[in-house]
């Protein structure tokens, strides 16, 4: 995991922390967009490959058992909006606007590695760019190194943080 944070540091020294996706259409808004998906998308296989799969779903499973269908139901509310700017993944797992706790839960149980791998490469990179840069701006994650931006960002992206 640690071999990728200068990948990333390189795409963000050149790139920046510019304007959201939809602001800057030109081709190095563009060439922005694309180099830093591609580098959180590296970053998060990259992760997905190295880790216990099986501890991180059985993790993923404890955290939404856990969680009253209340607190179930906002929790995929606020998650929604970004999840139907992906569909393939909308698609893919039949992902609805009202799903319930056991529907998510019967998709987390089946999942592989393979399938969170796939799910990662099939993210619009617009997506992931809006994701990254709502992360980089999180006062939680200003004035860090770099290393640990990246490893919240990563937790972020996961679902292991904020």
């Amino acid at each position: 995991m640690k071999k990728i944070f200068p990948v990333i540091g390189l795409v963000l020294l050149i790139c920046g922390r510019g304007p959201a996706a939809g602001d800057d259409q030109s081709a190095s808004g563009q060439f922005k967009i694309k180099a830093v998906s591609l580098a959180v998308k590296a970053a998060l296989k990259t992760y997905l490959i190295n880790s216990d799969f099986q501890s991180l779903k059985n993790e993923k499973t404890a955290e939404i058992n856990r969680k009253t269908a209340v607190q179930f139901t906002a929790d995929y509310n606020r998650a929604w909006p970004v999840l139907k700017k992906c569909p393939w993944l909308v698609s893919k797992y039949r992902l609805r606007q009202n799903a319930a706790k056991h529907e998510i839960l019967r998709i987390v149980g089946r999942l592989t590695r393979d399938d969170c791998l796939e799910a990662v490469e099939n993210i619009p990179d617009e997506v992931v760019f809006d994701q990254f840069n709502n992360c980089m701006n999180d006062p939680e994650i200003q004035n860090k190194p770099l290393d640990e931006q990246m490893n919240l960002v990563i937790k972020k992206f996961i679902g292991k943080g904020g």
